[in-house]
């Protein structure tokens, strides 16, 4: 069953912060409200600014990295499956006395 793209971003970030989800929520909280204050300086509103902007980006590139990790365990199995299939198929066209035992990756040959 595949997962969706949230239940990906959640497992993201809870296997890549060290921060828990409640604090990340405060300090985002807590960077909204300088960008928003109407009294605080360019600087701090910058500040702000770039701090939510690298937590974003720390999101999206661990998102993208769990999706990554995803994609290479299916495409593992999926390689895994083909070969076998192939090891049994070849091991089928061979002449009976010619076949290795089954799991013998060695073959008759010693290989």
């Amino acid at each position: 069953m595949r997962k969706q793209p949230e239940q990906l971003a959640a497992a993201a970030a809870a296997e890549r912060s060290p921060i828990s989800a409640t604090a990340m929520r405060r300090v985002v909280k807590a960077m909204m409200a300088i960008v928003d204050n109407e009294k605080a300086s360019y600087r701090c509103k910058t500040a702000a600014a770039r701090a939510l902007a690298g937590i974003r980006k720390n999101n999206l590139n661990a998102i993208a990295t769990t999706i990554a990790a995803k994609r290479f365990e299916d495409l593992e199995q999926r390689l895994t499956a083909k070969l076998e299939d192939l090891e049994t198929r070849i091991r089928e066209s061979l002449p009976a006395e010619d076949r290795p035992a089954a799991g013998d990756a060695a073959g008759a040959t010693g290989r």
